[in-house]
């Protein structure tokens, strides 16, 4: 989906009216519906730790991580990405992988790399492939490295992973290509889509000679199963040839079904029609009951293509997060604003439930990591006497599902007033969404972690929530919300919006409980047995 960024001017939104407060808690506010979520013990899924990644890219020296001056990493950039979880990166972009010559952007003899966000303009790789390493040690986490398949050749793909091996360095995957299968023109002059031929021949001559030199190195192709309203592979069965054709070599496939809902209109024509505020956000936050379906179809077609074979093929979601695009916006502005919302950050959170509970999801990478115009987890801002940083919203939803790395995701029943949502972007229209959403998580100490989402964005939710314990407590009560879906933190309010935790009630409890869920938000209850 990054592919689209290559037909705006990001540089032109870099500094945009963000969404301010907008207070809607008024007398004769509609009352509360009620809810009731029940655990379960059947177990879904151990949480992964691959499946909090994000996206850094090589340009704007590393989204601002690296002091050309000094040659060091901007230390409280470090101390957030380390306190947020993010246990692996990929490199070195989305688009730009397919534009990146990594043997250009290492050592002291480097050559400018394109660009292709910036018209093709060639800028210098001050942040290369050992400032990325030198990144991951200090921020604890691992490299997925996505190789150029769009400009480069094989023997250029397996010299680097050569590089890489050779230094043991802690890299847990590589990714064949980025969107070159996607529809669209040429970026920066250079024509980097393939057709499902050229990249089956590309990716089994890459996967000979990486293999020969590195045995174990993990390998993964791109595609994508369109099921949303506007079809982004140029050729409709493009993963399927990919399955049949490399079924055989490859250890996951790379998709970038995890965005939604991508244009804030209907379609993508200029002006499109809009649907209301309040029927856009029911939209956002039942999205990932799209993503959900996308994965049963992706995963239906590797069985189908790969018998024997299909499970042990992995599906790695390399791009996700929320995302509107200003296409044929008359205030695009407006449009990105949106990006860095409520509404945005608690999609991310019915994102992760979806993410955490499939066993076939094996890494996730959120997009990106630090940036001035759309859902980063850290946003940023040019200001006379330099760049100021904030956390997003999204920074704390990420934040509370990294904590449960290594639990066990339970089952659970939600009884819920449901709702059907209209078409938005590539979602297609939904039918009986549960107004909440719920995911379980047993720790290793045996605490259950109950996130409740509420997907509401008018009513607040009384959840009658039964933990199936004889005797338990209530050791906290973490709640992300806002008096709007449409707040943000913004440069001069950072902190307007974070996750607030409260102490649980010490009484040791034999029965459900009652907990009010606010409207559009999210809230984690952590419950100990006695």
């Amino acid at each position: 989906m990054d592919r689209f960024a290559a037909k705006i001017s990001v540089r032109a939104l870099a500094i945009v009216p963000l969404f301010g407060s907008l207070a809607c808690a008024k007398a004769g506010d509609p009352p509360p519906f009620a809810a009731t979520v029940r655990v379960g013990i059947r177990v879904l899924n151990t949480v992964k730790p691959e499946v909090f990644g994000d996206n850094i890219e090589w340009t704007n020296n590393g989204m601002g991580f690296l002091n050309v001056q000094t040659k060091s990493l901007n230390p409280q950039l470090v101390d957030w990405v380390r306190q947020v979880g993010v246990t692996q990166l990929r490199y070195p972009g989305g688009t730009l992988s397919d534009f990146f010559h990594w043997q250009w952007a290492v050592g002291s003899d480097r050559r400018p790399i394109v660009n292709p966000f910036d018209k093709g303009a060639k800028a210098y790789p001050f942040f290369g492939p050992d400032e990325l390493m030198d990144l991951c040690a200090k921020v604890g986490a691992r490299a997925s490295i996505t190789l150029n398949v769009g400009s480069g050749t094989v023997d250029e793909a397996a010299a680097w992973v050569r590089y890489n091996a050779e230094r043991h360095l802690p890299v847990i995957d590589y990714e064949l290509g980025n969107e070159v299968y996607m529809r669209g023109d040429a970026s920066a002059g250079v024509d980097i889509d393939k057709t499902p031929e050229q990249y089956i021949d590309f990716f089994s001559r890459a996967e000979s000679a990486i293999h020969k030199v590195t045995p174990n190195a993990e390998l993964g192709a791109v595609g994508l199963v369109d099921t949303g309203l506007i079809p982004l592979c140029k050729d409709p069965k493009w993963t399927e040839k990919i399955l049949l054709g490399l079924g055989d070599k490859i250890d996951f496939l790379a998709v970038h079904n995890g965005y939604a809902p991508v244009i804030r209109g209907t379609s993508m024509a200029p002006n499109s029609p809009r649907v209301s505020d309040d029927e856009f956000v029911a939209t956002t936050l039942a999205a990932p009951v799209y993503v959900q379906r996308n994965l049963e179809a992706t995963e239906k077609l590797i069985e189908k293509c790969c018998p024997g074979r299909g499970t042990k093929i992995g599906i790695h979601i390399t791009e996700s997060g929320p995302l509107i695009y200003p296409f044929g916006s008359a205030n695009p502005a407006e449009d990105v604003a949106w990006n860095r919302t409520l509404a945005s950050a608690l999609y991310q959170a019915g994102l992760f439930n979806v993410m955490v509970s499939d066993p076939k999801v094996t890494s996730a990478n959120h997009l990106p990591l630090c940036q001035d115009v759309f859902g980063a987890l850290i946003g940023s801002h040019a200001t006379p006497s330099g760049v100021q940083y904030w956390r997003n919203i999204v920074y704390y939803v990420f934040q509370l599902y990294a904590r449960r790395v290594g639990d066990l995701v339970v089952s659970c029943t939600v009884e819920a007033p449901r709702k059907s949502t209209l078409a938005v972007g590539i979602v297609p229209p939904l039918e009986g969404i549960s107004l909440v959403d719920a995911c379980i998580f047993r720790a290793p100490n045996r605490h259950l972690f109950v996130m409740l989402l509420n997907r509401d964005v008018a009513r607040s939710a009384n959840v009658k929530l039964d933990p199936n314990l004889k005797r338990f407590q209530i050791e906290s009560v973490t709640t992300l919300s806002s008096q709007s879906y449409k707040d943000s933190n913004l440069p001069e309010t950072p902190n307007a919006v974070t996750a607030k935790t409260r102490k649980g009630d010490p009484g040791v409890k034999t029965k459900a409980i009652d907990i009010t869920v606010p409207r559009c938000s999210l809230t984690c209850v952590e419950i100990v047995p006695k």
